[in-house]
């Protein structure tokens, strides 16, 4: 019996080594980080975990860690950013599906505006672990960039 324990101790810690263990990241200082590479002209930024912030997007702030939402406070621009991090795998799901509806808004909301219409096309919709991110602007692959350095897994 010890000799068996003693064969599969190196096994188990092999089969431990594969996991991808989740980063533990600062999102109001990716969201900063963001803001380097995104000219929004004028900007604010508002806390996910506030209620009247987080149903905007149809989002419970009780199912977020942490989230921010980054955008123009111009009225004929479409860019705006969203980072958050979900309490769990099972709101998560909830916050991307919400998130998808928001994004099904602003099709509709940017249509008739050519520019902004193909920002809108052109959005990002990630998830890694917990962390989601949508962002509509002009260029969502320095976004994305940033996204995956901050939130891919270990």
């Amino acid at each position: 019996m010890r000799k068996f324990i003693l064969m599969l101790l190196p096994i188990l810690m092999l089969c431990g080594c594969g996991q991808k263990e989740e980063k533990n990241v600062d999102l109001h200082q990716l969201i900063h980080t963001m803001e380097t590479v995104v000219d929004f002209g004028n900007t604010t930024e508002d806390d996910l975990t506030h209620q009247e912030v987080a149903s905007l997007y149809g989002i419970s702030p009780d199912h977020i860690k942490q989230g921010y939402v980054y955008y123009s406070t111009d009225e004929k621009n479409a860019d705006k950013i969203i980072i958050l991090e979900a309490t769990d795998s099972q709101v998560l799901e909830k916050s991307e599906k919400a998130l998808a509806e928001y994004l099904n808004s602003q099709v509709n909301s940017w249509s008739g505006i050519e520019s902004e219409s193909k920002k809108v096309e052109n959005h990002i919709l990630k998830t890694y672990g917990n962390f989601v991110m949508f962002a509509i602007c002009s260029n969502p692959d320095k976004v994305e960039e940033l996204f995956d350095k901050y939130c891919e897994p270990l």
